[in-house]
């Protein structure tokens, strides 16, 4: 399994940090995991295009996680491949209205023409494929926020906070994982409702007995050495801070 970090930052995107986004490669399948602004022109840079996704899942509905869905559709159906392939995206209740809403409005440019897109949204149980299961837990951000929690054949697993407060879902999501990808936004001392601060993730991370972190959507006023220090008080194995375009092999 790989990871390669497309966007770390919050909805205020800087010169370092785009909107939220993340490739995860199992076997054959290159899975997006969010689609905030500049994660489509992010995976370019990694030679992926639209037409190489084979699934999408999508956290919650914000702006910063979703917005190049529409233009990810519209690269889609406007490449040059000759076969496409089929796509299922996946997201929180209300998503099959959004999609509905969004394809509305850009149906030309979207509505697929010699291959399907399927939509899901979340309902609790494990989501099964050939060669990887995800399973989707409702965290504490919005009223339909998701993390997710991926699982290889071999047993190896990624976990992915979404945009979170503390909860006891985030513990379940990342326990015994490879990698969790835990959001920090904002520190110690400007805790903000819906998020976590360093203290709160390492917590998280110590108590789902996580083998390494990966520090995510952080603000851009944030001092990295303050967070993983404050991170490292209650968590003791790997800290990391996800940097864009970096790849990951997790196992």
């Amino acid at each position: 399994m790989q990871l390669t970090v497309l966007g770390s930052g919050t909805f205020q995107p800087t010169a370092k940090r785009g909107c939220s986004g993340y490739l995860v490669q199992i076997e054959e399948n290159n899975v997006l995991l969010d689609s905030g602004a500049g994660v489509l022109r992010q995976l370019a840079k990694k030679n992926i295009t639209a037409e190489d996704i084979d699934l999408v899942f999508i956290s919650h509905l914000h702006i910063d996680h979703i917005s190049d869905l529409v233009p990810f559709l519209f690269a889609k159906k406007q490449g040059t491949h000759t076969q496409k392939k089929d796509i299922s995206l996946y997201g929180p209740p209300g998503f099959k209205e959004y999609y509905s809403r969004i394809e509305s409005l850009y149906y030309k440019s979207i509505h697929p023409e010699n291959y399907n897109i399927s939509i899901f949204e979340y309902d609790g149980v494990r989501i099964k494929f050939a060669d990887f299961s995800i399973g989707a837990y409702p965290v504490k951000h919005t009223e339909n926020s998701y993390g997710f929690r991926f699982v290889d054949n071999n047993g190896i697993v990624l976990a992915y906070s979404g945009d979170t407060d503390y909860c006891d879902n985030l513990i379940t999501l990342c326990k015994n994982s490879n990698v969790a990808i835990i959001e920090c936004t904002f520190p110690d001392d400007r805790k903000v409702e819906g998020h976590l601060t360093p203290s709160e993730a390492g917590r998280a991370a110590h108590l789902a007995e996580c083998k390494r972190v990966l520090l995510t959507h952080l603000d851009p006023m944030t001092n990295e050495k303050e967070i993983i220090s404050s991170c490292s008080n209650h968590f003791k194995g790997g800290i990391s801070i996800a940097e864009e375009l970096d790849t990951v092999n997790i196992s």
